[in-house]
């Protein structure tokens, strides 16, 4: 089944033990589910929300989210394949449940994505994307 552009939305209800248990990302069925995930994003604390900011549902964040197979979980697979491609400094174990790494995504989509308005208010997401995109791995 394939999902409508204009259905999609990143909702903020996440049903893992994630370190970002409020920030899970899943595509709306229909009108009133997104009305729903609309609503409920719009308490959740993110990065946008602290800068004053309107929270954005990104293009970019849906679809790392299919490619990298991380679903609701994307905040978290972001930051391990972060530190699986260079931010050592934020090394941590992570759930085997995640997703492996997809080289295919190029670091610096990455990188951005983890300094997207609607990523949780965590600041080692943008230390990671900055030891990540600052690295020589991606400079080459």
């Amino acid at each position: 089944m394939r999902a409508n552009r204009e259905n999609e939305v990143i909702s903020t209800s996440a049903r893992s033990a994630s370190p970002f248990p409020q920030h899970g990302f899943r595509v709306a069925a229909s009108d009133g589910e997104r009305h729903r995930l609309l609503k409920e994003q719009s308490a959740a604390p993110t990065l946008a929300r602290k800068l004053g900011d309107t929270v954005h549902v990104s293009g970019l964040a849906i679809r790392l989210a299919r490619q990298g197979g991380a679903g609701e979980r994307l905040p978290e697979w972001l930051l391990k394949v972060a530190i699986e491609r260079g931010a050592k400094h934020y090394q941590q174990d992570f759930d085997p449940s995640l997703p492996p790494d997809n080289p295919a995504i190029p670091s610096e989509e990455i990188g951005v994505a983890l300094c997207l308005g609607q990523m949780p208010d965590e600041p080692w997401l943008i230390r990671a994307a900055a030891q990540l995109l600052s690295s020589h791995r991606v400079r080459e």
